[in-house]
């Protein structure tokens, strides 16, 4: 499920929310590449940025927002997995 981003979200650079099996994806979109290389990062957040342009159709975007969020969600599941591991392996240790 998608939704637009609250007011809180918008100040911090996310403009639709995305509900996943790994929790929430934030989505930036951006008009122009230049936009994109200007965005700055919020490695905390994992914001995932998308350029639209004037002639993109529904798959296009579909295709350049999958791409997006899956790069985020990846990285959001592989710090779920090290977490899980890395407690783990701490309470064996005691």
């Amino acid at each position: 499920m998608a939704r637009r981003a609250s007011r809180i979200e918008d100040r911090s650079g996310i403009d639709i929310v995305v509900e996943s099996d790994v929790g929430t994806l934030a989505l930036q979109v951006k008009s122009s590449a230049f936009g994109k290389e200007r965005f700055r990062p919020r490695p905390l957040i994992g914001i995932a940025v998308i350029v639209v342009g004037r002639t993109d159709g529904a798959e296009a975007l579909l295709a350049k927002v999958v791409a997006e969020l899956e790069k985020v969600r990846a990285g959001r599941q592989q710090a779920r997995q090290g977490a899980a591991s890395g407690g783990r392996r701490r309470a064996g240790r005691r």
